[in-house]
Parts: C-alpha cells; sequence; structure tokens
C-alpha cells in the first residue's frame, strides 16, 4: 500500500486504493485531485 501511494503521489491525478484481505481487513489510502488551475492541460485537449 505504502509504495502504490508513494509512487502515485508524484503524479498529479486523483486516486483511491482499497485492498480487502482475506481475513476481512480493508486497507484504504486516497488523494483527491489537485485545483484546476494549478494544473497545465494536454496539448493533444485543446
Amino acid at each position: 500500500m505504502k509504495a502504490m501511494d508513494d509512487l502515485l503521489c508524484q503524479l498529479a491525478v486523483a486516486y483511491h486504493l482499497r485492498i480487502d484481505t482475506t481475513g476481512g481487513t480493508v486497507l484504504q489510502r486516497s488523494r483527491a485531485s489537485t485545483e484546476a488551475e494549478d494544473v497545465e492541460p494536454h496539448k493533444g485537449l485543446m
């Protein structure tokens, strides 16, 4: 979980990770996206 969080936090994306274990434990980690003015649009989309 920590390795995926470390990898994803370097990107300008929102994400939610959830792992349900066979023992019934649920591990979750998430991050909201950054504000639109902080991110430049992709040139191919304009």
